[in-house]
């Protein structure tokens, strides 16, 4: 029954999205070709700033709604051998904890990570820690109070694995908060999946009420 709502949940965003998307995309494309032209126009001036603060604004706004149109499309089969940058995993991690890093705390998770830095992944740097990111989003909704995470990397049949445990009492799958965790998880396994990898879930049937919850990223070794 949970598998179900998040299905029609999902289904139901989907149809929502790529409506949204299609009827944004033309404004959007003039606001931005605007304050490109303004910029250029105010190169060293007062306004500068502002104008570039304003162009980065709206490139965020069409990366949005590029994730809208996202929600209606099939998740993509995972690419083996998939080109990329060549990444260094504990760097990655360390970065993506710098940003969402106060808001685990926030929920009383206590992070750890203990990662080899002679971890290489392949992929795109920018996608991996926007996954990374979504995946995280998702553990913090799963803890209800007090928990630990510890983040670990090995290297397993030519594939590298990131392993997110989760320990506490009384942590749940399913939920929601204001964060939307379920299009998190959403995100974070299409771009894993762009990338050539894949994301291992705990199992929702067995998990509510559960003290342990364990999340798996493989990913392709440089």
């Amino acid at each position: 029954q949970e598998r179900l709502l998040q299905s029609a949940r999902l289904a139901a965003v989907g149809e929502m999205g790529a409506g949204l998307a299609h009827e944004l995309n033309n404004p959007l494309a003039g606001i931005l070709g605007l304050c490109q032209v303004l910029v250029q126009r105010a190169t060293g001036g007062a306004d500068a700033p502002l104008l570039t603060s304003l162009e980065r604004e709206a490139r965020r706004c069409t990366e949005i709604v590029r994730t809208l149109l996202g929600f209606s499309q099939e998740l993509p089969s995972p690419i083996e051998g998939a080109e990329g940058d060549v990444v260094a995993l504990d760097a990655l991690v360390a970065e993506v904890l710098a940003l969402v890093g106060a808001s685990l705390r926030q929920r009383g998770i206590r992070v750890t990570h203990e990662i080899d830095s002679a971890l290489r992944v392949r992929g795109n740097r920018a996608e991996l820690g926007r996954a990374l990111a979504q995946l995280l989003a998702t553990v913090r909704t799963a803890s209800q109070g007090d928990a630990s995470l510890a983040l670990t990397g090995v290297v397993e049949g030519g594939h590298v694995v990131l392993d997110l445990l989760l320990t506490g009492d009384r942590l749940r799958l399913g939920g929601d908060d204001w964060r939307a965790s379920g299009l998190a998880l959403w995100a974070a396994r299409r771009s894993l999946n762009e990338q050539g990898g894949h994301l291992v879930e705990p199992d929702l049937d067995t998990s509510i009420g559960a003290e342990r919850l364990a999340w798996r990223v493989v990913l392709p070794e440089a």
